[in-house]
């Protein structure tokens, strides 16, 4: 019969299996029974062994307290002789009656004195063994029993006996010795009930620790040693104490013994017993059993074997077919299975399957080659990177881009640090990096160095290739797009320029929307017309709406057109021509309007009946004026109306004198204490042309100027004003070339003069400088200035902020070290001391340094060489040190923070840089330069600041000194809209009326430092302070991260 279905056979299977059961459960039964019954008996054995074992124990523990009490009461006159010792034997009756053998006295010697009993052979013979077993108690003074002596004396008494010794001890002092002997047979110790309960299959005897008999129902086996054939296991059953076990004897039978220590004597008792009837038909019935179940097996093998081969070679077919076509997916070959069952199924489902696959890995094939073909043709740089971070596949353009082979480029990605510009390696490879974990497309615009040197913008574009959550590879390209760069580059030059141009120029210049509505304006503007942004261009022009559309309707087709109003400015009537130019041309009309003003009020008193060509003109005459002073952008223009008052200055005079809109229209006595003074009495002593030298106290000490003075002359020769061009000739003179390190650094307060003083006196001496300052004061700045104002300009200044850095790196970063010094040490690597050889070394945060590196930067300052990690020859090097630190050095001296030795070296000259709080003449200046900074930066024109905010500025504490201003003037360049900037614009805690709260703080420096990831530089940007700030608001807080 073929069993052709898979669920019959199965279920025959299930069949055969369960006829297995019952005799399988029969034999557990006998077994569980077997297991039993020699447990129970094993047990009887134990208790009957463990009773004897006490009972003996009993005995002999009475024994010896009856001797150690008889030996307590003996006294000297006990062992003065024979006959003393005798008497005290006759005396003790009691004492005989117990040891119902013999009492013997020992003096300290050995020496017999006396003994009970008669004087027949026998107790000679005992007498004589005794004297041999009392030498034990004679070397250890401790009470002794026995027993191989019982052995010894067995072959001829027949009587086993136990002798008892106990030293006598009598004021300390060991006099002799107490022995007495007992025979246990007549104990009865052994009675009846033993060998009733043995029933004549075993035996019971006592032995000691040599394995010696020492009692034995049969006196006649009490001849020496234990039998080894009856009982092989009687020296593990001594070793172990108490227990059962089970062996078989020399004479192969199954013997059952149990035993038990006696504990006074170290004998142990041992019973045996041997196998009976009923253990006997036990092992034939399970023989029978046996036999049964093993023939049922045989049968049940050979049929599961039928039906399991019926089911296996099926399987071993299609196994074998599978890994055939595993190890060569494209032969083409199909799975054939000789069964009809689910087996086949599988087999056609696997086929169907293996035809998907081919089908889906022709496709694949195509997509790649057509995908190759693509890339091979593309002007992009594309690169495919497979899991194990390997260069499988360059473009190309990778060639044309980079000027370098495909084999260079193929070495990624340590080639391309050698590739991408310095300053955006880091930005690449995190790029790299975030492709790789996510899977997200990620984007970014690099610098390249190509092979001949030139610089290239790559935009690139990257993204992971995943396997349900394991990464696969990489794809990405480049895109050149240095052209782009170049041209935006140009575009926000020319428009920085052109909104300079019209900043400063002198016309009045208005932005509208398509709707007339102001959207930006310059300074002429809102001086002439205090125009706002947002409010609507007629009513400051003097004009009305339907006017200027009329204008623009009859004018259609021109971009330009020119209305005429009079304006009313300071009680005075001026006429202004405005030139409207349409911006932008949108779909549905102009996208906004440039309005230009010229004032033609002169022109118009002079002739009112020119033409409006002469007003061109004379338009194009003030255009040319205008362009001649914007081609003068490198020095400060100023010019003065005839009776002396401002009206107009470009942005360098606005920098260097520090003026403001509300000076326009002011006469120079008013403006400032230079204007007043030095620049009053040459413009008066002045009849023509004349450049005169002054001296302006700037930012940062005194600055030598030269001033061309030229006076205005109209076409009749009247004089309408003066025009002044200021240069800064400072750099120029011999003795002021010390100064220029400092341009950096702005401040005219008392503490900084005397700062700038004392940079100058230590810039040419080589002695070591502490620089003293809270956070954010500038200390770095004045190391700079000290090392670009001295002798060692031209040689490296290395910069090392010694908190930013982790202390197991500290070491290796300042000094140096060889390749293999410790684990990580890949390559050699310069030490900072070593790459500033001739030059200077500014160490920031000085106060942070462990104890280890302390002691390494004082040999540094004592003997001027550098020991390198991993080499043992130092290295002489030429180094000016100069340390900061904000931390009270001194007090961490007292304390044992910081090394006393260390703190003097470094402390030769000690700076201070005072915070700013304590030099608030210098905070406008400085927001000043900041906010120079920040309009070429962010593309803003902001000039001047609000009075009210001038206020706040001056009056806040700035805990975060110079850094902190520098980051609220960013803050606020990037909040303003206008070019003022308003107290809107401020952060919260500079306008708030209360100081901010600690809670609130502490929590926000957490909220960055997990937004950052614990990166403390990114949390510093985020909470914009500086990083040691930042690290000192940390440790105020106790926050650690």
């Amino acid at each position: 019969m073929k069993m052709r279905s898979l669920k019959t056979k199965v279920i025959f299977s299930v069949l055969l299996i369960f006829f297995l059961i019952f005799p399988a459960f029969t034999w557990m039964g006998i077994y569980y029974f077997k297991y039993n019954a020699k447990k129970s008996v094993r047990a009887q054995q134990f208790e009957l062994v463990s009773k004897l074992a006490d009972e003996i124990d009993t005995k002999l523990l009475i024994l010896t307290r009856v001797l150690r009490t008889s030996a307590q009461m003996m006294s000297e006159d006990s062992f003065k002789d024979h006959a003393s010792a005798d008497l005290y034997i006759r005396k003790h009756i009691s004492l005989n009656s117990v040891f119902d053998d013999n009492i013997l006295i020992f003096n300290e010697h050995g020496q017999l004195l006396a003994e009970s009993g008669d004087n027949s052979p026998e107790r000679r013979m005992m007498s004589f063994l005794w004297r041999d077993y009392i030498s034990v108690p004679m070397k250890t003074g401790k009470l002794y029993i026995s027993a191989p002596l019982m052995a010894a004396a067995s072959t001829k008494l027949k009587s086993p006996m136990v002798v008892i010794s106990a030293p006598v001890i009598i004021k300390g002092k060991l006099k002799g010795f107490l022995c007495g002997s007992v025979n246990l047979y007549r104990k009865n110790i052994f009675d009846n009930s033993v060998f009733t309960h043995l029933n004549n299959e075993g035996w019971i005897y006592v032995v000691d620790s040599g394995a010696n008999v020492v009692m034995h129902p049969d006196r006649s086996k009490i001849v020496g040693k234990v039998d080894m054939v009856e009982n092989p296991r009687i020296k593990d059953m001594i070793k172990a104490g108490s227990g059962s076990m089970e062996y078989e004897d020399g004479k192969n039978r199954t013997i059952q013994a149990s035993f038990s220590r006696i504990p006074i004597a170290g004998w142990t008792v041992i019973a045996n017993y041997k196998s009976d009837s009923i253990f006997r038909h036990i092992y034939r019935a399970e023989s029978t059993l046996i036999f049964f179940v093993i023939s049922g097996a045989f049968i049940v093998f050979f049929m599961l074997s039928f039906v399991l081969r019926s089911l296996i070679n099926p399987l071993i077919s299609l196994k074998e077919q599978v890994r055939s076509l595993l190890s060569d997916p494209d032969s083409g070959k199909v799975i054939k299975v000789d069964s009809n069952d689910e087996v086949m199924d599988t087999a056609d489902a696997f086929n169907e399957l293996l035809e998907e696959i081919n089908r889906g890995k022709q496709e694949l094939k195509s997509s790649n080659e057509l995908l190759q073909i693509v890339c091979d043709f593309s002007t992009d740089w594309v690169y495919w990177v497979n899991d194990k971070g390997k260069l499988i596949y360059i473009s190309p353009a990778a060639e044309e881009i980079t000027g370098y082979t495909k084999e260079e480029l193929s070495d990624y990605p340590l080639f391309y640090e050698k590739l991408i510009h310095p300053e955006d390696y880091e930005k690449w490879l995190r790029t790299e990096q975030s492709a790789r974990l996510h899977r997200e497309a990620c984007k970014t615009d690099i610098r390249i160095i190509s092979r001949d040197g030139a610089v290239k913008w790559l935009s690139n574009h990257c993204k992971g290739i995943f396997d349900n959550d394991r990464f696969i590879g990489l794809r990405g390209a480049y895109t050149d797009i240095t052209s782009a760069r170049t041209a935006e580059e140009k575009l926000i030059s020319g428009e920085r320029k052109y909104r300079m141009l019209i900043q400063n120029s002198g016309s009045p210049v208005v932005f509208t929307d398509e709707n007339f509505l102001i959207t930006e304006h310059n300074e002429k503007a809102y001086s002439l017309l205090t125009c706002s942004v947002g409010s609507a261009m007629f009513p400051y022009l003097n004009v009305s709406q339907e006017r200027v559309e009329a204008h623009l309707q009859s004018n259609s087709g021109k971009r330009t057109v020119e209305i005429e109003s009079d304006l009313i400015v300071y009680g005075s009537v001026y006429h202004y021509l405005w030139h409207i130019n349409m911006l932008t041309y949108k779909e549905h009309g102009v996208s906004g309007y440039m309005v230009i003003g010229t004032d033609i009020t002169g022109k118009m008193k002079r002739n009112e009946e020119l033409s409006r060509m002469a007003v061109k003109t004379e338009i194009s005459k003030y255009v040319k004026h205008m362009e001649a002073i914007i081609k003068s952008v490198s020095e400060g223009i100023i010019s003065f109306d005839k009776n002396g008052c401002l009206s107009c200055y470009n942005s360098e005079a606005e920098k260097l004198f520090l003026l403001k809109p509300e000076d326009m229209g002011k006469s120079m006595e008013n403006i400032n204490e230079f204007f007043a003074t030095t620049l009053i009495s040459s413009v008066k002593k002045t009849a023509k042309n004349k450049s005169v030298m002054a001296e302006y106290e700037f930012e940062g000490g005194v600055r030598f100027l030269k001033l061309n003075i030229t006076p205005l002359l109209d076409s009749d020769g009247k004089n309408f004003g003066t025009l002044v061009v200021v240069s800064d000739e400072t750099a120029a003179l011999p003795d002021a070339g010390e100064d220029s390190p400092f341009e950096k650094m702005i401040g005219r307060s008392d503490s900084m003069r005397s700062v700038f003083s004392m940079m100058r006196s230590l810039a040419d001496v080589d002695s070591t400088v502490l620089v003293l300052g809270e956070s954010g004061t500038g200390k770095e700045l004045v190391a700079a200035g000290i090392h670009e104002s001295g002798k060692r300009r031209n040689k490296p200044f290395i910069k090392l902020n010694c908190s930013a850095i982790p202390e197991n790196l500290l070491e290796s970063e300042l000094f140096g070290h060889v390749k293999g010094a410790f684990t990580g040490a890949y390559k050699d690597k310069t030490g900072k001391f070593e790459a500033a050889d001739g030059g200077t070394i500014f160490l920031d945060e000085i106060g942070d340094i462990s104890p280890n590196v302390q002691v390494r930067l004082l040999r540094v300052l004592q003997e001027k060489e550098v020991e390198i990690i991993g080499r043992n020859e130092p290295v002489k090097v030429d180094v000016r040190v100069i340390a900061a630190t904000n931390r009270d050095l001194k007090d961490m001296v007292s304390k044992g923070n910081f090394r006393e030795d260390l703190y003097y070296r470094l402390k030769v000259v000690t700076l201070v840089v005072p915070p700013l709080r304590e030099r608030k003449d210098d905070i406008l200046a400085l927001a000043m330069e900041f906010i120079n900074r920040f309009n070429i930066k962010l593309g803003k024109n902001i000039v001047d600041i609000a009075d009210d905010v001038k206020k706040i500025l001056i009056e806040y504490d700035w805990p975060g000194n110079v850094r902190e201003l520098e980051h609220v003037i960013e803050y606020a360049c990037l909040m303003t809209g206008t070019s003022f900037i308003t107290r809107n614009a401020l952060p919260a805690d500079l306008t708030s009326d209360k100081p901010q709260n600690p809670d609130e703080e502490k929590e926000m420096i957490l909220k960055a430092l997990d937004e950052a990831k614990g990166y403390k530089a990114k949390a510093a940007r985020i909470l914009k302070m500086g990083r040691a700030t930042l690290y000192r608001k940390m440790q105020e807080y106790d926050i650690e991260y």
